[in-house]
């Protein structure tokens, strides 16, 4: 199966229901990362109320998790607004989390309760036009992004099969551009551009510091 890299709203995922599926998730090798508490976009300059957001949203992890002490590494700002922001990048830091974004969207939030072969279709069309290069193989490295709604649910299965189909491999996020500890607090030069689940045809990436590592 995949492994999925899931960056959660804290808002959005308290509850028994969504408690359960995210103690399901870890058990199943998915990695819970930071998307804030509120999916306020971070594009202020306070610096402290940032802060509050990514730090409120694991909180909410934690307990929905039963597990006090589980870390996260890697934040995806909301909308992808703020990645150009220092005052963000500082609130990151502070909270140990690297910043990352996404290669290709699926698109699936357009249309995103039509479950529809044709939807789904389309689906495939916008991810393939990121994913796959002009010789219809797959490209190494490729973050696709897609959501929790019924449209990208839909066509998750014809996308896992494809990347096997073609012999891809799927990894997490967090094991491709590493995770920031207090040691390596990450700098706005250290900003990756790139998000969610990896897809990568080869089980090493050469030059992967200048695929993940692009400067805000």
């Amino acid at each position: 199966g995949a492994r999925l890299t899931l960056f959660c709203i804290g808002k959005a995922i308290g509850g028994t229901a969504q408690a359960t599926n995210m103690r399901l998730a870890i058990a199943y090798g998915d990695e819970i990362e930071n998307h804030t508490q509120d999916h306020a976009k971070m594009v202020t300059s306070d610096i402290p109320t940032m802060e509050y957001k990514m730090a409120a949203q694991l909180a909410t992890v934690r307990k929905d998790l039963r597990d006090p002490s589980y870390k996260e590494y890697l934040v995806r700002p909301p909308g992808g607004a703020g990645r150009g922001n220092p005052y963000f990048w500082e609130a990151a830091r502070v909270e140990q989390l690297r910043i990352v974004m996404w290669t290709v969207s699926s698109g699936g939030t357009s249309d995103a309760y039509s479950t529809s072969p044709a939807r789904v279709k389309a689906i495939m069309n916008s991810v393939n036009r990121g994913m796959l290069n002009k010789s219809g193989n797959l490209i190494g490295g490729t973050i696709v992004l897609e959501h929790t709604r019924p449209a990208d649910v839909a066509a998750l299965p014809t996308l896992i099969n494809e990347i096997k189909a073609k012999g891809g491999r799927f990894g997490l996020v967090g094991d491709i551009v590493g995770r920031p500890d207090a040691a390596t607090a990450i700098s706005p030069g250290q900003t990756t551009n790139n998000v969610t689940e990896v897809f990568a045809k080869k089980p090493e990436l050469e030059d992967q510091q200048d695929i993940f590592n692009a400067a805000a």
